[in-house]
Order: C-alpha cells, then structure tokens, then sequence
C-alpha cells in the first residue's frame, strides 16, 4: 500500500503544479493543521468561506472567526479525516485538482454535516 503522503505528493508533481508540495506542508505545519497517517494525508486550516481567494492562497493568513475547513490538499480516507479535525466548523472547503494551484477558482464550500453524512454512507 502507498502512503497516503506519497500519492498527495505525486498529484502535486503530476499536476504541474508551480507550488511546492513540501514548501506547503511546512507553511501548514506552522499556520495549519498537518495530519500523515499511512492511510491518511491532510493539509487543512480554518478560513471564512466568504474570503478573498488571495487570503485563501496565503497560507500564514489568519482568520477572525473561521467557519470553514479549507483541506488544501488531502489523499485518503475522507471518513478520517473528518473524525480528525481538531475541531468542527459548519463547513469545509475544498479546490478540485490543480485549480487552486493556476489562479483564482472558486472555492467548493459544503455544510460539514452533509460530508460528514456522504462519507460515512460511501466509507470513503
């Protein structure tokens, strides 16, 4: 089996990504919330869902009153992860593949408790 960490670093590489994935994990270990289990990677911080995609991107920028788990980059077992979370906001929020990564994109922000419910029934 391929550590969790090892296929989030391979999307990074096989996206083109002008990120650097270790660069992000060491901001997220400062600013954020680093989770690296065998089957489980996540790189997550608390945001306000209605922030400018430039604070978003800002990976020190703090929040005043976050409502939303931004996962910046996750591979694994979603069910984990949100059992993980240190602590539960109403929402959580995700960029699909390399989009954060080539400009400004919407964010896809969903009702924690509605992922929450989708995972435990598929067990993913």
């Amino acid at each position: 089996m391929t550590p969790a960490i090892l296929k989030a670093w391979a999307a990074y590489r096989e996206s083109d990504s002008p990120r650097d994935f270790w660069a992000d994990v060491n901001q997220h270990l400062l600013h954020g919330y680093v989770l690296s289990f065998p089957q489980l990677f996540a790189m997550a911080r608390p945001v306000r869902r209605d922030a400018e995609e430039r604070w978003l991107a800002c990976i020190p920028h703090p929040f005043v009153n976050p409502d939303t788990w931004l996962v910046w980059s996750a591979a694994g077992h979603l069910d984990l992860l949100l059992s993980l979370l240190p602590y539960d906001l109403p929402y959580l929020a995700f960029h699909r593949g390399s989009s954060r990564r080539r400009g400004p994109q919407p964010l896809r922000v969903y009702p924690t408790q509605r992922v929450r419910a989708l995972a435990q029934c598929l067990h993913v």
